[in-house]
């Protein structure tokens, strides 16, 4: 392999906030200052306000859309107001009837007029969408409602390149519980020019939309029908008449969605959401890019702690922009950092999606940003909504950040005496001071100002004034420990030109002029294989090394390059995996607490940390081959597990963030078991399903224990349609490790679509009565149940699903089941009885009221009350009413 076929490019796991304060006046939190006008705003005059959706408006001023309860009655309507520059409202309106109306979305029209978009409740519990069209002042031109089932929500809209307007939300079907995605097609008199749904059994909705340069629509959120998880990331490509090309999913098997989706300046696209499937929190921000020929760029979870492992709670991201220089700017709120409950959060990315600055807002109670737009005059508007400035209330919520300012909005400037002063250090026209023992404050000042603060647990400053680069600026490097792990540095490269700014981050590693051209550059620990097997200080740290140019650092294969060790060189290395195979051998051996070693084993053989950096080494050195051959070396004889190994190793490697310039390692001479398991997860994600079975089952012959790849067998017969087969992979998968118990629930539901209701029941108990058991299987099972006509089993079913759902409108619809099996076994009592249940949970739920109208008039000849829900499904003006009426009349 050509020594330039290296990595550009690393993953940053140990990131810290870069929060810098330039001269700027703030209303109410910084020190006034004579440049940039930075401010904030609530508004609202109910009890709930809130705004979804912001733009900049031609004229210069900002339009923002949502929805709020001014007349204190309980009931939302839109809203829309305009402001200027400085936050100042110009005009407000609302829009809406008696019931609850909310705007989602909000542009401006090719025409210059706005239009709003969202949904409006036709009455209590039936929404429909709605669109509504202003002129450029503001006034309205037309409204339209569109009514496809009895809930239509629109959540996003744009203007297509052809002047008509495209919208996605979701439906509900008439026959369904569970609402499909929803895309339609506007003219510009609001005509409905066509509608499509999709989707399956679950819930799905879709809640961005853009449209590329050649026509084609992109649309993102999630499925609960399709994937693997509880809810995936979804994306679907559409071209300009609507007709799906094709639709992927994202995510593993928890709950993953995406809410925002917007093209890219290299005509690629990116789109925000979060995870619950991957990160290291109860959910993670995720942000994913693609290039303009819709191929994965990265996948990032964005993350920030001390350890680089990531947040620990709730963080969500909803909204994303590319700035006019290029970067990413991402909101939405965060429960791991700040100071409430949850608080907006705000990022700032580089164009390889790191992290460059990072912000939260807020106070004790919630707070959470919906929308961003870029002013033209560099700020960033934000909006959504505050809990935090008036007990018991949510107010509408608007920030202006200035782009030099890096969000230092409501930043707590802490100014300490100087017998707290632990260093002090002038250059120039600034000044550096560094206060240990007030748990680590650094703060640097120009010309008397601060510019810059941070806490943490120990700084310390190198090279101050020194132009480590050689773009003639000089700089200062802050190195901060958090205090909890000896490997837990990162460094800070600023520059102390006329404005302080950030000029790259690392972790761990240090600088050195490797070439004698009197720049340094950075030799920096490689991560991507931290907690891979093992604990963070026992994983294998291969050194990076960067050289400054470009205005940036960028990995240099050239210094990274070296010879092959000599043999023996290769002799000492394999003594000392050797060694440090047999010490944790005999650890295991004599340990109580044999858990934490087991990292280590691949079978009954200890692979240690330096095994795997070695083959890093050769891997990143120009040598990917003799990473392979270096294995074999070193693998005891007649030990399993080999190519276990190499396939989890490869696997990994292949998620890092330099795959793309290593991947010719495949040339490699690796064993036919990895190759014939990659095979097969190729065959998988490009949907060749038979080939992928054929290859996981030449897989098996020579690994045949590997649940992994018995799982991915089951996925691959589940997706060619041979049920029976993936019904039995799975079960074996799961036997193996128990972790994969939950595809019960996805092959039930296959077996539903098949008709084979039996198996459904087989593969549904086998969730029944465990972790898994919610309410989604119970109610499968009773459905199972009734379709074989085993009613007294589905009235059990369908109870525990109620049980499960506590005080659902769900329940509604689960009553209303228990009535028709209880009907079957002739109990009319019980059928009566839970068909006023229904009711009580949702009174306008009209299939209910006309089955409790037939049951009242056929079985209780009760004349009086079959007529007075007849009179109510009139109300309704259900369909049902006419099919009932034909009965009593």
């Amino acid at each position: 392999m050509s020594k330039k076929v290296l990595i550009q490019k690393t993953r940053i796991f140990i990131i810290f906030l870069l929060v810098i304060f330039f001269s700027l006046q703030v209303k109410g939190f910084c020190e006034e200052k004579e440049s940039f006008a930075v401010w904030e705003n609530t508004l609202g005059k109910g009890d709930v306000n809130q705004l979804k959706s912001i733009i900049q408006t031609e004229e210069g001023n900002y339009l923002a859309g949502g929805w709020t309860d001014y007349k204190n009655s309980g009931e939302l309507d839109g809203w829309l107001l305009q402001f200027d520059s400085e936050g100042n409202i110009q005009w407000e309106k609302t829009f809406g009837n008696e019931h609850d109306d909310l705007i989602y979305n909000v542009i401006q029209t090719q025409d210059k007029g706005f239009l709003l978009a969202g949904w409006t409740e036709k009455q209590k519990g039936h929404t429909n969408a709605w669109i509504l069209k202003l002129g450029e002042k503001g006034n309205l031109e037309w409204e339209k409602q569109y009514d496809f089932s009895k809930n239509d929500k629109i959540y996003s809209i744009i203007q297509s390149q052809s002047g008509d307007y495209i919208a996605t939300g979701c439906s509900l079907r008439e026959e369904k519980e569970n609402t499909d995605a929803l895309v339609m097609c506007i003219g510009k008199d609001g005509t409905l020019k066509w509608n499509n749904l999709f989707g399956g059994e679950r819930y799905d909705r879709l809640y961005s939309i853009m449209e590329n340069a050649a026509g084609n629509l992109f649309i993102v959120g999630y499925t609960e029908s399709i994937g693997e998880g509880d809810a995936d990331g979804w994306m679907i490509k559409l071209n300009k008449d609507g007709d799906k090309e094709w639709d992927k999913t994202f995510g593993g098997k928890e709950d993953d969605r995406f809410y925002s989706i917007i093209q890219t300046d290299d005509k690629g696209y990116a789109m925000i959401g979060y995870t619950k499937s991957k990160g290291a929190g109860e959910a993670d921000i995720w942000l994913l890019k693609f290039n303009e020929n819709d191929n994965l760029q990265w996948d990032k979870t964005l993350q920030e702690t001390d350890w680089g492992y990531g947040a620990k709670d709730d963080d969500r991201g909803y909204s994303i922009i590319q700035t006019k220089s290029g970067h990413y700017v991402v909101a939405g709120y965060t429960c791991s950092k700040g100071e409430g409950k949850a608080d907006g959060k705000i990022m700032k990315l580089d164009r390889e999606g790191r992290i460059i600055l990072s912000k939260e807002h807020g106070g004790q109670e919630n707070e959470c940003i919906s929308s961003i737009v870029e002013s033209r005059d560099g700020h960033f508007i934000f909006a959504g909504y505050t809990q935090s400035k008036e007990v018991g209330k949510t107010n509408a919520w608007l920030l202006n950040l200035d782009e030099r300012t890096n969000f230092c909005l409501g930043e707590d400037l802490l100014i300490f005496s100087d017998k707290n002063l632990d260093g002090e250090w002038d250059f120039e026209n600034y000044k550096i001071k560094i206060f240990r023992d007030l748990s680590g404050v650094i703060q640097i000042y120009q010309n008397n100002s601060l510019v810059y603060t941070k806490d943490g647990h120990k700084f310390s400053v190198t090279e101050i004034g020194n132009d480590i680069t050689g773009d003639g600026k000089p700089n200062i490097v802050i190195e901060h420990w958090s205090g909890g792990n000896s490997m837990a540095f990162t460094n800070f490269i600023l520059s102390l030109g006329e404005q302080l700014s950030p000029v790259y981050i690392f972790s761990g590693g240090e600088l050195k002029d490797l070439n004698g051209d009197g720049k340094k550059e950075i030799l920096e620990w490689d991560e991507s294989f931290v907690n891979w097997h093992a604990c963070h200080a026992c994983s294998p740290q291969l050194t990076l090394i960067y050289e400054f140019y470009d205005g940036n650092y960028h990995l240099s294969p050239d210094l990274m390059y070296k010879e092959l060790p000599s043999e023996e060189e290769l002799e000492e290395m394999r003594e000392i995996v050797h060694a440090e195979s047999k010490r944790w051998e005999q650890l295991y051996i004599k340990s109580n607490d044999k858990h934490w070693i087991q990292c280590w084993m691949n079978g009954d053989v200890f692979i240690p940390p330096e095994a795997w950096a070695y083959m890093l080494d050769f891997i990143y050195s120009g040598h990917p081959d003799e990473a392979f051959t270096f294995l074999d070396s070193v693998w005891p004889e007649n030990k399993l597990g080999k190519n276990v190994f190499v396939n989890d190793f490869l696997q990994q490697l292949k998620y890092t963030d330099f795959y793309d310039e290593v991947q010719s390692y495949n040339d490699s001479p690796i064993s036919t078991a990895a190759k014939t398991y990659m095979e097969g997860w190729e065959a998988y994600v490009n949907k060749d399903y038979q080939k992928a079975i054929s290859s996981f089952k030449d897989f098996l012959m020579m690994e045949p224990d590997y649940e992994a790849a018995i799982y991915h067998l089951g996925w691959s017969y589940l997706e060619a349609g041979s049920m029976d087969e993936a019904y039995h992979a799975f079960h074996r998968a799961i036997e193996l490790d128990g972790k994969y118990q939950y595809v019960y629930y996805h092959i039930g539901k296959r077996f539903i679509q098949a008709k084979d209701y039996h198996k459904a029941i087989e593969a549904f108990n086998q969730l029944a009565e465990t972790e898994y058991g919610d309410d989604s299987v119970y109610y499968n099972l009773g459905y199972s149940y009734y379709n074989m006509k085993k009613y007294e089993e589905a009235i059990q079913a369908y109870k525990k699903a109620a049980e499960q759902l506590g005080s659902s409108d769900l329940k509604a619809s689960i009553y209303v089941n228990i009535a028709l099996c209880s009907y079957e076994i002739e109990d009319y009592e019980q059928a009566k009885d839970y068909l006023y249940r229904s009711v009580e949970m949702d009174k306008d739920y009209d299939y209910a009221h006309y089955l409790l109208g037939f049951i009242l008039y056929v079985k209780y000849q009760d004349d009086e009350g079959a007529q007075q829900e007849y009179d109510y499904l009139l109300k309704l003006d259900s369909p049902y009413a006419e099919k009932l009426k034909s009965l009593i009349q």
